[in-house]
Order: structure tokens, then C-alpha cells, then sequence
């Protein structure tokens, strides 16, 4: 904890929280708690939650509706975050080059001053799906190895901001990224055919040993 943290009375430090919280897009789809919901998870009174709200009113990050609930302030265009983007992947995804894409958008996200925040998705009939694509500027999804059914498909169409990675979906005019094409694997396998090699243990192309090698490796094995 900071000095300025320590001269802080609590509900001060709570807003401080709660901020922090709101600004790194902790709240995007489910929009901000009750109070009881702060007051349980960071294990103080309601009335200490209520001093919080306050001082976030105040400062005009948040704003209380006719009902006596709090909402998230929308962001005017000069807003400190002009750009919200998600990057939405399955859980069962690992791969060091999808690793590679995420950290270069967050670096490129933080020179910004963009909101990038991570998502699973279990299905492509997941609900948070259409979720994210209604309340994000931008959504990079890394596809599935199921087959898109065609609701969600038009949904994707829908989306403008929306790229595609790991998967050539162009024909349908949505931006794709596919990393590694399996037409550039045949071509690899086709030369050394005519190189006379008759199996393969493991091909190495890349000049270092980086996680994305020693992650193909593991792969391998």
C-alpha cells in the first residue's frame, strides 16, 4: 500500500478500487454491481460502499439513475479510452502464436490508450458472444475447431471491427487472419518429397528458440 493509500480513509480507498476497476473494463457486460455485491466482495459495510459511490458520482464516473441505482458514466468523445476491444478465444486454446497476437494488441492497446480485455467463449452458440459483439468497438476472435452454424455466422457478419483469427473466413467478408495456412504446410511437404526426405522427425524453420518453437515442440510430442 502506498503512503497516499495509507492517508486515505477507507471508503476513499474503496473508490480508488472500484475506479480502478471500472477503467480496465472489469464491468462491460454485466454493468456495475449493487452495492451489496462491493460490500461482500470487499468486505465492508454498505454505508462505506454508499460514502464510495459518492465520490465516484462526484467525479463523474458513475451517475445515479431514477431508480437509486448507479450506472456506468458513457464515455463522451473525448473520453480517455476512445477504443474498447476484446479479444475472445475458446478455453481450450494454446497456442504460443495466438499468445504472440494478444500481447502485441495489449502493447498496442496501452500506446492508445485503448481498453482491451480478454474472453472465453465455450461454444459458438455462446450467449456472451453476441454480449461482447454488441458492447465492444472491436472484437479479434480466434476460432474454434467446431464449424460456425449459420445464426452465429450472420451474427459475425453483422459486427463491423470484427477480425477473424486462425481461420479463413473471407468468403463470408469478414476479416481473417489465418497464421499458418495448411496450404503453406503442403507446399513444405511437397519440396522435401522432391528432396527425396521419406519421413519427417521434426521441422524447424524459425532461427531462435523462442516459447512459440519450444510450443510447436511440445505440440509434436
Amino acid at each position: 500500500m502506498t503512503k497516499i493509500e495509507t492517508g486515505m480513509r477507507k471508503f476513499e480507498r474503496i473508490s480508488r478500487t472500484i475506479a480502478g476497476q471500472i477503467e480496465k473494463g472489469d464491468f462491460s457486460l454485466s454493468g456495475l454491481p449493487s452495492g451489496r455485491f462491493f460490500a461482500d466482495r470487499l468486505g465492508v459495510n454498505r454505508n462505506t460502499i454508499g460514502k464510495a459511490m459518492e465520490v465516484l458520482e462526484n467525479e463523474g464516473v458513475i451517475q445515479r439513475q431514477e431508480n437509486g441505482r448507479y450506472e456506468i458514466t458513457p464515455k463522451p468523445n473525448g473520453r480517455t479510452q476512445s477504443l474498447s476491444i476484446a479479444f475472445l478465444s475458446p478455453p481450450a486454446y494454446s497456442s504460443g502464436n495466438i499468445r504472440v497476437w494478444y500481447e502485441a494488441l495489449l502493447l498496442y492497446a496501452a500506446k492508445h490508450n485503448y481498453l482491451l480485455r480478454p474472453f472465453l467463449y465455450l461454444h459458438w452458440d455462446d450467449v456472451s458472444i453476441s454480449q461482447i459483439l454488441s458492447t465492444f468497438d472491436g472484437v479479434f476472435v480466434v476460432s474454434s475447431e467446431e464449424d460456425i452454424p449459420p445464426d452465429t455466422l450472420k451474427l459475425l457478419q453483422s459486427k463491423n471491427g470484427l477480425v477473424m483469427i486462425n481461420n479463413n473466413i473471407s468468403q463470408y467478408h469478414i476479416l481473417s487472419v489465418n497464421l499458418f495456412p495448411g496450404v503453406f504446410v503442403r507446399h513444405a511437404l511437397d519440396r522435401l518429397a522432391k528432396l527425396a526426405h521419406k519421413s519427417i522427425a521434426c521441422l524447424h524453420i524459425e532461427t531462435d528458440q523462442s516459447n512459440i518453437l519450444r510450443d510447436r515442440i511440445d505440440q509434436w510430442k
